[in-house]
């Protein structure tokens, strides 16, 4: 997947970003790759955690704990 974003970002790491489980299965399934970095050198798990934690609720998001358990079974 060589389509990218301002922030170098693959489809992939949007998808992580946004904590899309689908999404994420999908595009590795298709040949994404789990260490594609961006232009803050993140990878999509990187990515994924980052965005897991919700500071209003002080809670983790459960699909984004699906998106990381996804990339690490794929050996990101």
């Amino acid at each position: 997947m060589a389509s990218h974003n301002k922030e170098e970002d693959t489809p992939l790491h949007a998808a992580a970003r946004f904590g899309i489980p689908e999404l994420v299965a999908l595009f590795l399934a298709h040949g994404a790759s789990v260490d594609a970095l961006n232009s803050y050198q993140e990878t999509p798990l990187m990515t994924a955690v980052f965005w897991a934690f919700d500071s209003k609720q002080q809670t983790y998001s459960q699909d984004h704990h699906l998106v990381c358990r996804i990339l690490l079974d794929h050996r990101a």
